[in-house]
Formats: C-alpha cells, sequence, structure tokens
C-alpha cells in the first residue's frame, strides 16, 4: 500500500468508523476538518491558503501546515500534497470516491486555531431529538425521557419532577430544559430542570407557574416561556426569559393564549402560533418578538390549539396538527415562507397534543399525542423535505408531552 493510499485509509477511518454506508451524520467542513485533527496529522508542506498553519486545542493532536481554501462547490484541505474537497455535501478523497456521510470522530478537538487566532473550525456535538414527560396511555402523568440517536429511541434519566402539558427548549449549550406543567397531582408549576448530559438539575423557577405554555429561544440562544393557563386557569400572554442565572419579564403577548405552540425563524426570532384564547376561542394569530416587542404576522390558514411547532432545514417555521375551530383532531401542516403560510403534506397520523422538534440534519419530527380516536400514540413522523417518513415509535407512547434536541 502507497504512503498516499495510508494517508487515504487513514482519514477514512477518522472520518467514518463504520462503512460510510452506515454512519448517521451529513459531513461538513468542521467535522472533515475535526476528524482530520483528530489523526494528529503533521505536513511539511501546506496549499496556498494564507491560513496555512494551525493547532488543535483540547486535544494533543497537532494539525499544521495545511490549508483550507474556498472553491466553487465548498472547501479544499491539503495536507502532505494530497487534497480532500468538501462540497455539495460530500467530501471526495485523492481517489475521486465521494464519501457523504461521516460519523463524529471519537476524541477531544474542541476546534482547529489558526495562527492568527482566528478560529477556523469548531466542533458541534451532534444534535438528537428528546421526548420528554407527559400523561402515558394509562393516564399517568410521566417524567419519561427518551432520546433518538438516529436508529432508534434510548432512555435517559427521567424527569426529578413528573408533568404534562409542560414546556421544552434549549439553553445556549445546547442543554434540553423543561419548563412548568401539571404534576402528578395536578398542580399548576413553575419548575425548570435542565439535563447536563448525565442528570436533570433544578433552575430557578419561572415567576409565573404555568401549564399549557411554549417555550423556545431567542437569537441569542436563551430559552423563553410564553403565554400558558396560570394556577387561576386564566390564560396569560406572560413570557419569560432565562439570563443563565434569573428569569426576566418580557413584553407580554398581545393574545392571551394557552395550548399554542412556539419555535424560531429563520434569524432565531421567536414566534407563538395558535391557541386558545381568553375568549375559549381556537385561533390561528402567530406573533413574533423582534427584540423588543411582538409583532403581528400572518395567521395560520388553519386555526388550532394543542398543535406543535419547529423548523424545517432551512430555518422555516411549520405549525404542525393539533385540533382545529371545530375540535377536529387534524394533520395538517403548514409552513412559514417569510410572507405566507404554505400547505405541506399532512401528518400520516393525524393528532393533537403531540410535540415537535428537529433532527440532526435540521429535519422535523411529530412526536407522540392523541390520534383521532382518542387513542395515546408513540408515532414519530420526520419531514424530509418532500414527504412524512415514519421513524421508530416512542417506547412510551405520550400526548401533552413536549420535545426538544440534545447537544452535548
Amino acid at each position: 500500500m502507497s504512503d498516499d493510499d495510508d494517508r487515504v485509509e487513514q482519514v477514512l477511518a477518522a472520518l467514518a468508523p463504520t462503512p460510510a454506508s452506515d454512519v448517521a451524520w451529513p459531513v461538513s467542513r468542521r467535522t472533515a476538518l475535526r476528524a482530520l485533527a483528530t489523526l494528529g496529522l503533521t505536513g511539511a508542506t501546506g496549499s496556498a491558503s494564507a491560513q496555512s498553519v494551525g493547532t488543535v486545542r483540547a486535544d494533543t493532536a497537532v494539525f499544521s501546515n495545511y490549508g483550507s481554501e474556498p472553491t466553487s462547490d465548498g472547501y479544499a484541505i491539503t495536507i502532505d500534497d494530497t487534497t480532500f474537497t468538501l462540497g455539495g455535501g460530500d467530501l471526495t478523497l485523492p481517489d475521486g470516491t465521494a464519501v457523504s456521510e461521516v460519523a463524529t470522530p471519537d476524541g477531544g478537538v474542541s476546534e482547529i486555531v489558526g495562527p492568527d487566532g482566528a478560529t477556523l473550525a469548531e466542533f458541534i456535538p451532534p444534535v438528537q431529538p428528546l421526548a420528554i414527560g407527559g400523561y402515558d396511555s394509562n393516564g399517568d402523568t410521566v417524567g419519561t425521557v427518551d432520546r433518538f440517536d438516529g436508529s432508534a429511541w434510548q432512555s435517559l434519566p427521567d424527569l426529578p419532577t413528573a408533568r404534562r402539558y409542560l414546556a421544552a427548549t434549549t439553553d445556549g449549550q445546547g442543554r434540553p430544559l423543561a419548563i412548568g406543567g401539571r404534576d402528578s397531582n395536578g398542580n399548576t408549576v413553575a419548575t425548570v430542570e435542565r439535563f447536563d448530559g448525565s442528570a436533570w438539575q433544578s433552575l430557578p423557577d419561572l415567576p409565573t407557574a404555568r401549564y399549557g405554555l411554549a417555550a423556545t429561544t431567542d437569537g441569542q440562544g436563551r430559552p423563553l416561556a410564553i403565554g400558558g393557563y396560570d394556577s387561576n386557569f386564566d390564560p396569560v400572554g406572560t413570557v419569560e426569559r432565562f439570563d443563565g442565572s434569573a428569569w426576566q419579564s418580557l413584553p407580554d403577548l398581545p393574545t392571551a393564549r394557552y395550548l399554542l405552540a412556539a419555535t424560531t425563524d429563520g434569524q432565531g426570532r421567536p414566534l407563538a402560533i395558535g391557541g386558545y384564547d381568553s375568549n375559549n376561542d381556537v385561533v390561528g394569530t402567530v406573533e413574533r418578538f423582534d427584540g423588543s416587542a411582538w409583532q403581528s404576522l400572518p395567521d395560520l390558514p388553519t386555526a388550532r390549539l394543542s398543535l406543535a411547532a419547529t423548523t424545517d432545514g432551512q430555518g422555516r417555521p411549520l405549525a404542525i396538527g393539533g385540533e382545529d375551530s371545530n375540535f377536529e383532531v387534524v394533520g395538517t401542516v403548514e409552513r412559514f415562507d417569510g410572507s405566507a403560510w404554505q400547505s405541506l403534506p399532512d401528518l400520516p397520523t393525524a393528532r393533537y397534543a403531540l410535540a415537535a422538534t428537529t433532527d440532526g440534519q435540521g429535519r422535523p419530527l411529530a412526536i407522540g399525542g392523541e390520534d383521532s380516536n382518542f387513542d395515546v400514540v408513540g408515532t414519530v413522523d420526520r419531514f424530509d423535505g418532500s414527504a412524512w417518513q415514519s421513524l421508530p415509535d416512542l417506547p412510551t407512547a405520550r400526548y401533552r408531552l413536549a420535545a426538544t434536541t440534545l447537544s452535548l
């Protein structure tokens, strides 16, 4: 085997410990650079790139005398006169083989830094969907937490406080938060718990205990708790944001609502979508927070409560399922393109009281809920851009649950 062939095998081993066709993570420039850095490669030559020397922090490996140059399709990485190209979602090896998917390699590389101190690449942990809490098929309030690894659901530690009608989102460091809801005694709670990768930790309570609320993040990744039903059973427009140590009040929603959904737009701005208002009307109201005030956006074509919301791979908001103004369970899916809501293919299984989030490639997932027969389901469907595909069911069928992601 030639030295070049041996190097290709080394790179392949770092990029894809399992065969390329069997791995789950999409290739990215950052992942490719991290994999190459993990090899501890040192070379005498680089490319013509100005960033021709770099080091790896948080690891013993040194990645030096390399080049990373933009190309028409992406980037070219040169090490020891061997060029690896990255473009169009594929990493191309010197022999012309395109590796379209790679596994995140083991190792402690957290970032690659150029000679001027600028960060050239950072390791971003894989994003994995979580299904949190809810009611099970026995009508019990559960603290069950399941994580989807790309092929199967795996159990994580239960919430310390089992809850239904809760909300979930992430903090700025990829850690999931479970917010508010009703506990197993039917009490409306302000409880907030955050998962650190091994256990759930208590955070400061919400100033306003609520259930049937929604949660998302702002443009800086800070968690927001939006709307809901307070302990007096009044719909509220209360919005509170967690700054890392305490909850701060933000301007109320113009339209107080509960059983609403929340997500973000392509610029990271929070959206509050649909729900049940203080007149007991099912609404299609959509409001977006611009950092200082809530602005009205076009209503959903299909007013709904007990719906779910998330984004697609391009950051566009989706409103998924729920109950319409006739209290019919629907599979309706609508996406906001920045100016109007467009219809997408319906869910294969109409559901309400479901949850939604994204997978590691930004694809929307619709999780659990109760179907049109009022059966609690563990159904999980993923939208691939043109159609919904079935994924493995939740181990524990649930409704009135929450969903978010874990990236640690």
